[in-house]
């Protein structure tokens, strides 16, 4: 969400910049006796002056725009993926915590520290650690063979990174495809 709510905050900064400048440019040309430059702010004058707030024009677009800021209100109070995993400590006052590619990249070296073991994806996710683990070799059970070892080595992993809660893991074993 964060990269829609910058591309949101430029779109709304640029608005208002241009908002600024026409604004700025049509004061000067009042003050100085000329008509509208850019825009017929005028015409826009005259409907607003003739409409009324019971106007149904004005209705829809206040429903239109109350619904757009609860969509965008609704969005936001979703909650945020979580970016930084806490490591349990004993001193008071200090947050420690690894990135989720951190903790990733810690699990993927000790899976693919083991014997066996061709190469690996890890996803890490807010309350477990999932490993998809492919074997050098082609037969199934070779990979059966390796899943106790790469379970354990995941598990001692996680174990050593101390994390706080400490996340499930689920480890995957595949031979390699021929």
């Amino acid at each position: 969400m964060r990269f829609v709510n910058r591309i949101l905050a430029a779109l709304l900064a640029l608005g208002l910049i241009i908002g600024g400048l026409l604004l700025v440019i049509e004061v000067i040309a009042q003050r100085a006796g000329s008509a509208p430059v850019l825009v017929r702010w005028d015409t826009a004058y005259t409907w607003a002056s003739k409409t009324t707030w019971q106007s149904n024009t004005l209705r829809i677009t206040f429903i239109v725009m109350a619904l757009v800021g609860l969509l965008l209100l609704i969005v936001e109070l979703r909650r945020a993926s979580v970016k930084r995993l806490s490591v349990a400590n004993t001193a008071e006052h200090v947050d420690i915590a690894y990135t989720r590619r951190g903790v990733a990249g810690s699990v993927r070296s000790a899976v693919d520290g083991v014997d066996g073991v061709g190469r690996s994806a890890v996803v890490v996710g807010r309350q477990s650690i999932r490993v998809v683990a492919t074997a050098s070799s082609t037969e199934p059970g070779a990979a059966k063979a390796l899943n106790e070892s790469v379970s354990d080595a995941v598990q001692r992993e996680v174990n050593e990174l101390n994390l706080e809660p400490s996340p499930r893991v689920n480890v995957t074993m595949r031979a390699r495809r021929s």
